[in-house]
């Protein structure tokens, strides 16, 4: 491979005027969809326009904003327009293109340490891992007690019923529901007792499903 760093930034002087009219009548003919002018084209600023880029990305960068460069200048041959020299157009064209990669970087860089951030916020508070337990907990308390109570906490609980709805629904009295939910949570109580602070923060954003 081609090491594009040692490769000297080749940019054809202004006063070559013998370069640049081999340029043009190379770029015409590319126009007129001569595959060999292009090869030409391609072959004699593909290592300069590399080197030129690793000014701005790393060297496979570098290679791939050249090569899809020279990949559009064929590709839009008959609508690209170059008033300039071409080798002024090309090198114009490859920076932009690098410049578009390095922001593309620079915000999946954002993008990620945003997302480490918050992991390791996340991963750094004991709650964390303090939620997961209890969960279990929780669910194995809930199983764990008469199904009579454990029913109406969660048609209360989860399911969003009144005491009226969960009567209706089981055909006894509101009354028979508010004691069976009130059982239910003296059961929660003394199992979890060591968890109850935690408890009534999941409890109130609803993170513990059962």
């Amino acid at each position: 491979m081609i090491n594009f760093k040692t490769v000297s930034k080749f940019t054809p002087s202004k006063n070559n005027s013998r370069l640049a009219t081999d340029d043009r009548n190379l770029y015409d003919r590319i126009k007129d969809g001569d595959m060999d002018a292009y090869d030409m084209l391609f072959r004699r600023y593909y290592p300069p326009l590399c080197a030129y880029a690793c000014q701005y990305v790393n060297e496979a960068d570098a290679e791939n904003a050249v090569q899809d460069v020279m990949l559009w200048l064929w590709e839009k041959r008959n609508s690209i327009i170059i008033r300039n020299s071409v080798s002024t157009y090309l090198y114009h064209a490859v920076k932009n293109h690098c410049m578009t990669l390095v922001s593309r970087n620079i915000i999946k860089e954002k993008v990620i340490s945003a997302i480490h951030e918050a992991m390791r916020e996340k991963f750094e508070n004991p709650d964390f891992f303090m939620a997961g337990e209890l969960q279990k907990k929780f669910n194995d308390t809930l199983e764990g007690m008469p199904e009579h109570y454990r029913t109406a906490f969660i048609k209360s609980r989860f399911d969003n019923m009144t005491y009226k709805e969960i009567a209706a629904e089981e055909g006894l009295s509101p009354k028979t529901i508010e004691y069976r939910i009130y059982q239910a949570i003296r059961i929660l109580q003394t199992e979890l007792k060591d968890w109850l602070p935690l408890l009534a923060a999941l409890l109130a954003f609803n993170w513990i499903k059962n």
